[in-house]
């Protein structure tokens, strides 16, 4: 599993039991806690979405740059049978 996906869920964890446990001790009551929470749900919300988009652009970048090793490693079959001529004769017997 990825390092990167392993800090994520992480934090998501972190942030889940802190946010209970500050709610469990909390001296506020009800209504200030549940306006608390919501005040920074949309905080953690943007949050998450800007880490979730930065695992998912450093993966289409290693795996852009695997697609362009994997490339550059198998020559273009198109070039390497250019020189290759083939004539009615040899095609039938291949069939």
């Amino acid at each position: 599993m990825d390092t990167s996906f392993k800090k994520l869920i992480s934090s998501v964890i972190a942030f889940a039991t802190g946010v209970t446990a500050g709610i469990l001790i909390a001296p506020k009551n009800g209504k200030d806690n549940r306006k608390w929470v919501l005040d920074h749900a949309g905080e953690a919300r943007s949050w998450m979405g800007a880490k979730g988009q930065k695992l998912l652009d450093r993966s289409e970048e290693r795996l852009k740059k695997i697609s362009e090793g994997v490339k550059g490693a198998i020559p273009d079959l198109f070039e390497a049978t250019a020189e290759m001529h083939f004539d009615e004769e040899h095609q039938e017997q291949d069939e």
